[in-house]
């Protein structure tokens, strides 16, 4: 009896070493569950997360400057334009230009902006030109609306560099 008791209590032993040693064996090869574990390592952010996060950034890019960018043909060119004295080049819409060589004045028709101390934009100074004072050579001028402002030719000839819609005017 007590050689069947030890048989009994060695076999149980050897069942429970046998059942502990199983139940580890297959936690050790379950799969690492990367979601719950932080950590990871410099050659998986380096090879995989910024390449991932590299091209999805360029694609976003690409994306806003295809829906939001104008083309470049639709803004328009600059035309040169030929003027003689006493010919005055006036806005039809909003208008941008620059006086290459000569000279000439800023022309306002409406009392309104005459009386406001409104004219011509010089973006390049930062400043207004009103009426009859000279438009400076290489000056970037904005006129914003079609309302009768303009520049008047007060050289022999000159030559513009302009964008937008104007009509020429023999004084």
């Amino acid at each position: 009896m007590k050689r069947l008791k030890k048989v009994a209590l060695a076999a149980a032993a050897a069942a429970m070493v046998f059942t502990f040693y199983a139940d580890s064996a297959s936690k050790s090869e379950a799969t690492v569950d990367t979601g719950s574990d932080p950590l990871v390592t410099l050659s998986y952010v380096n090879e995989v997360l910024k390449p991932q996060i590299t091209n999805e950034i360029i694609s976003q890019v690409n994306a806003i400057i295809e829906n939001s960018a104008p083309a470049a043909d639709s803004l328009g060119s600059y035309e040169v334009v030929y003027l003689t004295a006493g010919q005055t080049l006036l806005a039809s819409e909003s208008l941008e230009l620059v006086l290459r060589s000569g000279e000439g004045t800023a022309v306002v028709h409406l009392q309104e902006n005459i009386s406001n101390g409104v004219g011509l934009s010089d973006l390049t100074a930062g400043a207004e030109i009103t009426n009859g004072n000279n438009v400076p050579r290489n000056h970037y001028i904005i006129i914003p609306r079609a309302d009768g402002r303009g520049i008047l030719i007060t050289s022999q000839d000159a030559y513009l560099m302009v964008r937008g819609e104007y009509e020429i005017v023999q004084d």
